[in-house]
């Protein structure tokens, strides 16, 4: 089923102010935007809606200045796009093109996914190699505005912002978006992200598409994870018992009935034979009745009356037999039937335990493969990740801060460079540690006390509106508005004085 989605899976080129003969031959099934100068920009996935010409992407990863062209899969064609909506609150561009003979489209799931549900997500490398990515949903975040956003680990790369994310029937459960978290300004960088990715769900994307009065194709059965099956198989396999069960019953009365019907053709036989020797008698004494010419008329009368009833007894005794003749022989031809109707369920039965063994030791095999590559996969991001952290530590000098408070105390604190490149909405100094990354222990500093943060690589300081204050170099900062720190200035915060020291610089 997978397959089959991917076939429906667009991934669409953005070229930037660029002819069609600028763009790049081999990197067919990709998609870029590329600015001015016809240098790769943005990668980025989408999805065909319908055989409209409209396809659905990430917001990033459009222009809402420049001319933009798209590509689709398996197709050296280059198309005009027009942007027709785009909506930044979800993260969401609704694009058409002029060619309206698209055959293949995307089919969304009609039932919301679950935390634990196996999802997958698809690409394209800028080399053209694709990528197929397992994982599992996280957790379902619900947003008061109405934004519903599945949390997964699906890992992809940031080239593939506007892709879909699908279930295990290759159905559409949303599509793979910037961090819902960030700013408009660090979305459009398109971040590369780590091991937590987002997707807007398919129900605010069907709502997106109903603005524009387009109906996505959304599958008619529920698609059932390998877990469900493998209870749904088992549930028939109860059923089929039951029904085996029923039918043997079935064929326990018919026996018993026919044993029954057997017994009484035996009897009506033995009547019959009784009755036709009877009858055999009184013919035999008509007969010399007959040949008795000093019979009287009355005994040749009565004679012929007794032969009549016994002829009468003898036929009712025949008919009866063929009846139960013909009983037993329907009888038999059911017993019959109830034979080889339970030799084919008991077949069956074989088979669909036989199935749903198979089944599970596939679903086994599966999770332990998902389990092994997940592992694999962590410990590589955990390696890739230090190292990544080593390398940031490098690229920035440590802020030692070192000082005393007014009643002599010695205070001191040290703000990394890899922790400022990390974070770049700014590393917080205060009293609380659910407020602040750095503690600084005295009473007249508040709880989130001054935030440093890291621009250009330039050091800036901020105030974060506090009681007692903060300066720089005996100048009192403006509450929520940043100043430049360098080495050797002296940094007060609340009562606290420090030498700031750029070690290295």
């Amino acid at each position: 089923m997978l397959n089959l989605f991917v076939k429906a899976l667009v991934f669409m080129c953005f070229v930037i102010g660029a002819s069609q003969k600028a763009y790049p031959q081999n990197l067919d099934f990709n998609v870029l935007v590329t600015d001015r100068q016809n240098k790769p920009k943005r990668i980025g996935a989408g999805i065909i809606i319908d055989n409209k010409g409209h396809l659905v992407t990430s917001s990033a990863v459009v222009s809402t200045k420049n001319k933009m062209f798209v590509r689709f899969l398996n197709d050296d064609r280059v198309y005009t796009a027009t942007l027709d909506r785009i909506d930044d609150k979800l993260g969401l561009a609704l694009l058409s093109i002029e060619d309206k003979t698209i055959e293949t489209i995307a089919t969304f799931s009609n039932r919301k996914a679950g935390a634990g549900s196996i999802v997958t997500t698809t690409h394209l490398a800028p080399d053209g190699s694709k990528f197929t990515t397992k994982g599992s949903v996280s957790q379902i975040l619900l947003r008061p505005t109405g934004l519903n956003f599945y949390k997964h680990n699906a890992k992809f790369k940031n080239n593939a912002y506007g892709g879909a994310l699908v279930n295990e029937c290759g159905e559409i459960l949303g599509l793979n978006i910037v961090d819902p978290f960030l700013t408009k300004r660090q979305a459009r960088r398109l971040p590369e992200l780590e091991d937590t990715f987002f997707a807007i769900s398919e129900v605010n994307i069907k709502e997106f598409l109903s603005i524009s009065n387009i109906q996505p194709s959304v599958a008619e059965k529920n698609c059932l994870s390998a877990v469900e099956r493998a209870t749904q198989a088992e549930q028939d396999v109860e059923q089929k018992s039951d029904a085996i069960k029923k039918g043997r019953q079935e064929y326990e009365k018919v026996v018993t009935a026919l044993d029954a019907k057997e017994k009484q053709a035996e009897e009506a036989k033995e009547r019959a034979k009784i009755a036709e020797a009877d009858a055999e008698k009184t013919q035999k004494a008509l007969e010399r009745i007959r040949r008795d010419s000093t019979a009287t008329k009355k005994s040749k009368e009565e004679a012929e009356e007794a032969a009549k009833k016994t002829r009468e007894e003898a036929e009712r005794a025949a008919i009866d037999a063929a009846a139960y003749a013909a009983e037993i022989k329907k009888l038999q031809e059911e017993r019959l039937s109830l034979e080889a109707a339970f030799a084919k369920k008991k077949k069956r039965q074989m088979y669909i335990w036989g199935g749903v063994g198979l089944l599970f030791l596939v679903f086994l095999v599966l999770v332990m493969a998902i389990l092994r590559k997940r592992n694999a996969q962590i410990l590589a991001e955990k390696e890739g990740k230090a190292v990544a952290e080593a390398k940031l530590a490098e690229t920035f000098a440590d802020i030692e801060c070192r000082g005393a408070d007014d009643m002599g105390v010695a205070h001191a604190f040290n703000v990394t460079g890899a922790a400022l490149l990390r974070a770049p909405q700014g590393v917080i100094v205060g009293r609380q540690p659910q407020t602040a990354a750095i503690l600084l222990n005295h009473p007249e500093v508040s709880r989130a006390h001054l935030k440093f943060t890291l621009t250009n690589n330039q050091v800036f300081v901020e105030d974060l509106g506090t009681t007692n204050g903060s300066s720089v170099n005996g100048v009192r900062l403006v509450a929520h508005k940043v100043a430049r720190l360098t080495n050797g200035d002296t940094l007060t915060i609340g009562k606290i004085t420090f030498k700031v020291t750029f070690v290295g610089a």
